[in-house]
């Protein structure tokens, strides 16, 4: 029970790693979440959007595991 809990925590990890991953990418910025956030650049928008997805993902990430990891 212990190691199924562990595999999908880590599976959670890896696809939020992927998103992260893809929306710097879509965002023409691999520097990262700092880099999506604090850019002065013409798509601000754009970035400042990132970086929310950024933080919803985290957040709905992190409250699924843990739910997982209560059980």
């Amino acid at each position: 029970m212990k190691k199924q809990t562990y595999i999908m925590y880590l599976a959670m990890v890896i696809i939020l790693g992927v998103s992260l991953f893809f929306i710097a990418f879509s965002q023409g910025n691999i520097t990262g979440i700092g880099g999506l956030v604090v850019s002065n650049d013409q798509n601000l928008p754009n970035k400042l959007m990132g970086g929310i997805l950024v933080v919803l993902l985290i957040i709905i990430t992190l409250y699924i595991t843990s739910n997982i990891l209560k059980r």
